[in-house]
């Protein structure tokens, strides 16, 4: 699956987002499908971009950062696909205590065009990492 739907018009974006827990506070990161990148899903934005960032933030060994590679599932995240000029945001319900909607949407829908939100359960966080998002001890590594 290679989505590249593009409304330039209206610079509306299909894409992918996660949000992550980085050293100091909570942050989105993004992946527009209209770049020349050859990442396609979220294993691919997250071993490829998201875990060397993270591994920086958190100055982790090789080890550690190769086991955070291995949980693509572990943040909240989220896909965006454009559906009869409609962007729909499927996302995993689990987000909403550390961002706005609007703040996700302006990264693809800029301009404010359309927009759908859509519950997806595939989107769902299924492992944790942060005992302050979790409720539970933490299984970041160190």
């Amino acid at each position: 699956m290679k989505p590249t739907k593009t409304n330039m018009k209206n610079r509306q974006s299909e894409g992918i987002w996660y949000l992550v827990k980085d050293v100091d506070k909570w942050k989105l990161r993004t992946h527009k499908f209209h770049t020349k990148s050859p990442i396609e899903g979220h294993p691919a934005f997250w071993e490829q971009i998201v875990v060397p960032s993270l591994a920086r933030s958190y100055k982790l060994s090789e080890p550690a950062a190769r086991e955070l590679a291995l949980h693509p599932y572990g943040f909240p995240r989220g896909r965006v696909a454009l559906v009869d000029g409609v962007l729909k945001f499927y996302h995993g319900n689990d987000w909403q205590r550390f961002i706005s909607r609007e703040e996700i949407e302006k990264c693809f829908n800029p301009d404010g065009g359309d927009s759908q939100w859509v519950f997806d359960e595939h989107e769902t966080q299924i492992d944790c990492f942060f005992a302050d998002y979790c409720g539970e001890k933490s299984s970041f590594p160190q």
